[in-house]
Formats: structure tokens, C-alpha cells, sequence
């Protein structure tokens, strides 16, 4: 019986971690896709905070912008960049984990051989 409570116990734990670690990898991939529809809709202006959405994505999806890369960085995201991040973002999200040791999300998928 203790055994079973313990089980228990580590299974809420572990689906609560899960949820919050869920839940800060939504909150972050939001606020940068929002980051890009501003800018698409002509309403967010910094180059700094646009160039690091489209690093964030680049890096996370390994889909490069079609906007060509300066030494300051890619300030001119594309429509076809934000639908080709999303995509892939709504196809992967099962595999996306946030690492709270290292504060990065972490693709996480196994390949069956």
C-alpha cells in the first residue's frame, strides 16, 4: 500500500513538472511568435527584440529566415518565416521541454531504428 502511495505521489509530482515546464515553453515560443506578427503588422519597431525572435527560432527549428543576415542580425522576418516556424512549432510541440538547469527549451525525440 505504501508503495502504491508512493507511486502515486512521484506520478503527481513528475505531471506537475511536466505541466509548469509545458507551460514555460508555450509562454516563450508565444511571446516570440507575437514579437514576429508585430512586426509583420508594421507595430513592434526593435531590431534587437526582432532579431533575437528570429535567432530563437532559426535555432530551435533549424529553419533559416528568408531574410538575409547582416553582421547586426535578420530584421525582416517574412510571412512564409512566421507560418514555416509555426508549423513546425505545432508538429514538434509534444517534444518541446524546458531544462531548468541550463534555462533553454530542449527538443527531445526519440528515433526508432
Amino acid at each position: 500500500m505504501k508503495t502504491v502511495l508512493l507511486a502515486l505521489i512521484c506520478m503527481a509530482s513528475f505531471n506537475t513538472k511536466a505541466q509548469s515546464s509545458d507551460s514555460v515553453v508555450t509562454s516563450l515560443i508565444e511571446a516570440k511568435i507575437q514579437i514576429i506578427s508585430d512586426y509583420l503588422d508594421k507595430k513592434e519597431h526593435s531590431l534587437q527584440k526582432i532579431s533575437e525572435a528570429v535567432a530563437f527560432f532559426t535555432e530551435l527549428t533549424g529553419i533559416a529566415s528568408e531574410a538575409d543576415g547582416k553582421y547586426y542580425g535578420q530584421y525582416h522576418p517574412s510571412i512564409k518565416d512566421k507560418e514555416a516556424w509555426a508549423n513546425w512549432v505545432l508538429l514538434n510541440k509534444q517534444y518541446l521541454f524546458w531544462d531548468k538547469e541550463i534555462k533553454s527549451i530542449i527538443l527531445y525525440k526519440k528515433i526508432k531504428i
